[in-house]
């Protein structure tokens, strides 16, 4: 039953809490002789409770809730807190894929894009176009979307500026590459003057200039819109031929 149930977060049944006393089991009472107890002990048996039980129940259900808090908060997605401006360039999570993740290809990923911020809507979600500019029909909440470049990052963003960038030996040549690790956006540098064997991984963080992520997303967003215009190209003339 559950009120007999030990609790894992208060380490008492529900029953005990309720009553102060154990649940009489489930048999037949009749030839039991009756159990009585005087008021004074009663009334000691309900001081402990108050200043001893009840007090030591409400620590352990404070330790129990912080331990699950902090289990939850490293698994936990961390949203967008600042609103993400036109020119943002998003991945969004496959609608296929949270349909029913378990029948897509484990070498498919979740997320799909990139696409670009147009606006945001008035009741929050944004709507978003892709490289062919045209406007997807539906709006994206922000928990579906991952930001890979922050249009106009606000000034008071902190950036840890990385030492090397302030020598000229060390100069960023261009992106070639980007990818989430453990949640955080990274890029791969190819370094100025030095081979390409020796590009290195780099956070979002450690830029203290955005231009060669822009760059980056623009020649990408680029590639994508000539690929659909093959396609599309490909597609009209095979209609031609099919109609000849």
């Amino acid at each position: 039953m559950y009120n007999t149930k030990v609790q894992e977060i208060t380490g008492s049944s529900p029953f005990c809490l309720m009553y102060g006393r154990k649940l009489n089991e489930m048999r037949d009472y009749t030839n039991d002789p009756p159990l009585t107890i005087d008021t004074n002990t009663w009334q000691s048996h309900q001081d402990k409770i108050v200043s001893l039980i009840f007090p030591a129940i409400n620590e352990r259900v404070k330790e129990k809730k912080s331990a699950q808090r902090e289990q939850l908060d490293k698994t936990r997605k961390k949203l967008e807190t600042e609103e993400l401006l036109e020119g943002t360039i998003v991945f969004i999570r496959d609608p296929l894929y949270i349909a029913n993740p378990a029948l897509r290809p484990v070498t498919m990923p979740p997320f799909i894009g990139p696409y670009t911020v147009v606006r945001r809507t008035q009741n929050g979600p944004y709507v978003l176009k892709n490289a062919t500019d045209l406007e997807l029909p539906r709006h994206i909440n922000i928990d579906q979307m991952r930001v890979v470049f922050r249009a106009n990052p606000p000034p008071d963003h902190d950036r840890v500026v990385l030492p090397i960038v302030l020598e000229s030996a060390y100069t960023i040549e261009q992106i070639i590459g980007e990818r989430m690790n453990g949640g955080v956006q990274e890029y791969k540098v190819k370094w100025k003057s030095y081979p390409l064997s020796e590009a290195t991984w780099e956070p979002v963080t450690q830029f203290d200039d955005f231009f060669c992520i822009e760059k980056f997303w623009k020649a990408r967003m680029m590639k994508e819109k000539e690929k659909a215009q093959l396609n599309t190209n490909a597609s009209i003339h095979l209609l031609y031929v099919h109609s000849n």
